[in-house]
């Protein structure tokens, strides 16, 4: 519309009309965005749904951490098991993940076979350690369906990569 008017308007007053079409556009992005964040009431039922599923997944990932201590493995079998199972909590820093990195490729050999299955086999008893809290959770009540049912599919979908043959290593 300013444009369609150019010609009969001194170039000064154009600009300014330019300048104030500008503010008032970026006015009317911005102030909505700041005022929305202090007016709108917080969803109070997502955030504790949040803090709730961190809850239950740390305490799945601690049960299935205290389910590999029980068995006896291999340090180093132990601790990338254990880098895996934190993952699922996202506990693991930049630094442990270039400290993993850094021993996987220091050691050109890798995992041998037999620590290779070990791994499968450690990672599989624990997310069945985590499976079974997940069960008894919700056998008992202690937390919603929906909640339960999400954390368990993605524990699910964890032991289909464990699983998956093109997946591995070795």
């Amino acid at each position: 519309m300013t444009f369609s008017i150019a010609n009969q308007i001194s170039l000064q007053l154009f600009n300014f009309i330019i300048v104030v079409e500008t503010v008032v556009i970026i006015l009317s992005m911005l102030v909505p965005t700041i005022l929305f964040k202090f007016l709108l009431l917080i969803d109070g039922d997502a955030e504790i749904r949040t803090t709730e599923l961190a809850r239950i997944r740390h305490d799945m990932v601690t049960k299935g951490i205290e389910s590999l201590e029980a068995m006896a493995l291999p340090p180093a079998v132990k601790a990338i098991v254990i880098y895996d199972l934190r993952d699922q909590i996202r506990k693991n820093t930049l630094g442990s993940f270039f400290e993993q990195w850094h021993a996987f490729t220091a050691n050109k050999a890798g995992l041998t076979k037999l620590q290779g299955g070990e791994q499968r086999r450690a990672l599989m008893h624990a997310l069945d350690a985590e499976r079974d809290y997940l069960f008894q959770l919700e056998k008992n009540h202690l937390a919603s369906s929906d909640d339960i049912d999400e954390i368990y599919s993605e524990l699910l979908l964890a032991e289909s990569l464990v699983l998956d043959p093109r997946n591995q290593m070795l």
